[in-house]
């Protein structure tokens, strides 16, 4: 945290008067260590009190970005004047009002065959995950025990040709994490 304060101490220093700062905060990896689980991610009662001081300020607004669920950060986090940007941009909460993105329902329908099909080849391997988000879903793997990884990542991987060879959907990649969403789906929230 010390490092974090001096770096906050220099831009508040730098900043023209009048305009607040603003920080945007990633959740996993940044404000707390990636777990085992995303619920195991718990805040710690420091940085809870550390995030109120900070928003309470008149010269600084906080956001935390993330792709996980708002309800999700918003009971993680429950800090007065937060804003958040969450699902990956499907869901941005600003000034405590949430603003809605038009989403396309053919988005979900369109990638659930290929899903469904992705469970159904890892069903046997232990240590993943599906976490559905609004227009996509993410691939938790990181709990895969090393015995498996070759064989669970070549699956993954002849899996992932033949959604791409079907065209219209896009990949983030993460640590042992992988979101998909249909491209279209995408391009709205940018």
């Amino acid at each position: 945290m010390n490092h974090f304060h001096v770096t906050l101490r220099s831009a508040l220093q730098v900043r023209r008067r009048g305009q607040p700062l603003l920080l945007l905060l990633d959740y996993d990896g940044t404000l707390v260590e990636i777990a085992p689980r995303p619920e195991l991610a718990q805040p710690a009662p420091e940085l809870l009190e550390l995030l109120g001081r900070l928003a309470a300020r008149g010269d600084m607004r906080l956001m935390v970005v993330s792709g996980r669920p708002l309800s999700d950060l918003q009971g993680l986090l429950p800090v007065s004047s937060l804003d958040f940007v969450a699902s990956h941009g499907g869901e941005i909460f600003i000034g405590g009002r949430l603003h809605p993105l038009p989403l396309d329902p053919a988005a979900d329908q369109e990638l659930s065959p290929w899903r469904n099909l992705l469970v159904a080849r890892l069903q046997n391997f232990p240590g993943w995950w599906i976490e559905d988000k609004p227009q996509g879903f993410a691939l938790h793997y990181r709990q895969v025990p090393e015995e498996h990884a070759f064989e669970f990542i070549g699956i993954l991987e002849r899996w992932r040709e033949r959604l791409r060879q079907d065209g219209g959907f896009q990949l983030l990649a993460g640590k042992k994490v992988q979101k998909y969403y249909r491209v279209e789906s995408v391009r709205v929230r940018q």
